[in-house]
């Protein structure tokens, strides 16, 4: 039988690609938090406008993380892993070419449910694959890791583009998002590993 750490280093990689989940959700409230004066000056959006942006963000997140179990019931725990990174992108994407307050609006609401929904079952599924309880703790702990690399790179991102001339800076910080999000989408929906750890920790699943 393996040792823990033989298997902890197996499945590795299905931590690594639920933690980028925790890393695209702490981007967003970072880089949301460390732009938002640029988008104000730059689409010429009122102090109330700033208020609702920010505030429906912390809203999104949560709406996520409360129905991440019935969204995982209705689309699959396995399909809602895989998936909800690309809607996570489409929301990054609505904010990079934003030109008004109702389509920033828009792509930040689809970021903050995506990324509410995605850590909840991102963890459950790490949880659901892990051969035993140790190597489950161990892999839940090391996702933990990406949420401050998240904060850490996009307070640099936010630091290094702010002297750039209008949005245009804002825009590069959203685009490092857009770019993560899509790549982890496929990486988690074409990885054979991926699968057969699913089904293995199905199989576990039926004989307990």
């Amino acid at each position: 039988m393996e040792n823990s750490t033989k298997l902890y280093k197996k499945y590795a990689p299905l931590s690594t690609a639920a933690g980028i989940g925790s890393m695209l959700g702490s981007g967003v409230i970072v880089g949301l938090s460390a732009t938002i004066p640029v988008w104000q000056r730059g689409l010429d959006l009122s102090a109330g406008q700033v208020g609702i942006i920010s505030g429906v963000l912390t809203f999104a997140i949560a709406f996520g993380s409360l129905f991440a179990g019935k969204i995982s019931k209705m689309f699959g725990l396995f399909k809602s892993f895989n998936w909800l990174n690309l809607f996570y992108a489409i929301g990054a994407g609505c904010c990079v070419f934003s030109n008004s307050f109702t389509m920033l609006l828009i792509g930040v609401t689809v970021m903050g449910i995506a990324s509410g929904a995605d850590l909840p079952i991102s963890l459950t599924v790490v949880s659901h694959d892990a051969p035993n309880e140790q190597v489950s703790a161990r892999l839940v702990s090391s996702t933990q890791i990406f949420w401050q690399v998240g904060i850490f790179i996009s307070y640099i991102c936010s630091f290094l583009l702010s002297g750039i001339e209008g949005v245009l800076g804002a825009r590069i910080v959203f685009a490092i998002l857009t770019v993560f999000s899509p790549i982890t989408w496929i990486w988690r929906t074409t990885s054979k590993k991926f699968k057969a750890f699913h089904e293995e920790g199905i199989l576990r699943q039926a004989k307990m």
